[in-house]
């Protein structure tokens, strides 16, 4: 069957553009007719009909492009920027509608629908417990944009019609990220310090991973350089990020996705074995030397030790300055599991929030984001949230793994495998970290679940190997 079509939309977005400059135009010209407040309430409004009459697939690459810009740290502009998103995203269901209208609707038929169906209605159903329960309003705002927002996969997979598509979008992304990656080295050399927030996110090393699948895949010499080249700014990105979570998501990530690339290879077993450990005495030799040739660079004299201290923190169980936080979370987790106790099955909602005595501050507060997202699921949408939680991704890797095996092209297997690699290394940055309430990672996670579906449906496939 078909996706959701809307042909209508293209000859709109050839003149894209040109609607973009008139906007400005006009924008200008009504300043000078009415104040400056009804100026850009107009100007809103016409790139709200621009957005609307765009179509449905540019709405989904500007609201995952601008979800790498949302502060979780900074609330007044935390609240623009969950703003900005909200409005593409009723522009989106608009254009989704008007296409309805005209064309009627065609659902790609997918393995994901029903457990995606499911947790959906889940999360729904607590959307509204949370509402007649009256939680706080920011925190129920927040958990219900994070947990909606896997809704997208299904736009993702019924508008990323073709293998072009899902190239297109991840190009994008490499562009964004390299330039990210950028700010946030250049603002740790000179600070000298982790800094942490927005501006070390852990999109860059997302995309490192998909761009080291790449390069394992590829067997062009110009092409695997080129992959490697684009990973370097990431990967340093995400040292300078001084976040353990993050460090273990991606080696469990790289780990999984060497260890898949070379158990697919046409060896012996032993010779298999020994491609695996070749490669990780390798990435070690060059961790090595680039740990030495930074500290000429990095403003800190204990650079390296900061480095291995902070890595090993997360496996001591010493109290010290660098296990403060271990011991915090595990506080947290233990007032979560007992408010789990009283309500296991459903949970307490969308948006409820537990007293917190917080040992670093001293003080109580209405604790709302676990550092454990699959505890926060079980507080807030219990036992039977998770289950279908678990479900909906069980599924993915299933049918995404049995895609893998039957591509034929090399750029879409290093690609599928990196996004797959990516859920990993989300699902484990989860179990430390709560990364599922941030609109940047959910965006994140329905492209490349969506990208990996479309590329079943689309690939270039060969025999199985």
């Amino acid at each position: 069957m078909q996706a959701l079509s809307l042909e209508y939309s293209n000859i709109i977005n050839k003149k894209f553009l040109f609607l973009f400059v008139f906007l400005e135009l006009g924008a200008i010209f009504i300043s000078f007719l009415f104040s400056y407040k009804m100026a850009v309430f107009l100007a809103l409004v016409l790139v709200f009909v621009v957005l609307v009459l765009s179509g449905v697939k540019i709405n989904l690459m500007i609201l995952i492009v601008l979800s790498m810009f949302v502060d979780y740290d900074n609330k007044s502009r935390l609240a623009f920027g969950l703003g900005v998103l909200t409005l593409v995203l009723v522009s989106m269901f608009l254009s989704l509608y008007f296409g309805f209208c005209l064309k009627g609707l065609k659902i790609i038929k997918s393995k994901l629908n029903l457990p995606l169906m499911a947790f959906m209605l889940i999360v729904s159903f607590n959307v509204f417990r949370g509402l007649f329960f009256s939680y706080k309003i920011t925190h129920w705002g927040l958990d219900t944009f994070a947990y909606l927002s896997f809704g997208l996969i299904f736009l993702v997979i019924n508008f990323l019609t073709s293998s072009e598509d899902v190239r297109k979008f991840f190009h994008i992304l490499i562009v964004l990220v390299i330039y990210q990656s950028i700010y946030g080295v250049v603002n740790y050399l000179l600070v000298g310090h982790r800094i942490g927030g927005v501006m070390f996110g852990i999109m860059p090393s997302m995309i490192a991973i998909v761009l080291l699948n790449l390069f394992f895949y590829s067997r062009n010499k110009r092409k695997r350089f080129l992959y490697l080249l684009l990973s370097f700014l990431p990967i340093l990105h995400l040292l300078f990020s001084f976040t353990r979570g993050m460090w273990i998501g991606f080696l469990v990530a790289l780990t999984f996705s060497y260890a898949y690339y070379a158990s697919q290879l046409r060896y012996t077993i032993s010779r298999k074995f020994f491609v695996f450990v070749r490669g990780v005495a390798i990435a070690c030799i060059v961790v090595f030397l680039g740990f030495v040739m930074l500290q000429r660079f990095v403003p800190d004299d204990n650079f390296i030790s900061r480095v291995l201290n902070r890595f090993r923190s997360s496996f001591s169980l010493s109290f010290s300055k660098q296990t403060v936080s271990n011991y915090q979370r595990i506080l947290e987790y233990r007032e979560a599991i007992e408010k789990i106790k009283e309500k296991p099955i459903w949970g307490f909602g969308i948006g409820y929030a537990f007293d917190f005595k917080d040992p670093l501050a001293l003080k109580r507060y209405a604790h709302w984001a676990v550092h454990h997202d699959y505890l926060a699921i079980v507080l807030k949408m219990g036992l039977i949230g998770l289950l279908t939680f678990l479900w909906l991704f069980y599924v993915f890797f299933k049918n995404g793994l049995k895609i893998w095996k039957r591509l034929k092209d090399e750029y879409l297997m290093g690609l599928s495998a990196g996004l797959l690699a990516n859920v990993l290394q989300l699902l484990v940055i989860g179990f430390t970290n709560h990364v599922f309430i941030g609109a940047m990672n959910t965006f994140y996670l329905a492209f490349a679940i969506g990208a990996v579906e479309t590329i079943g449906k689309s690939g270039r496939f060969g025999e199985e190997r």
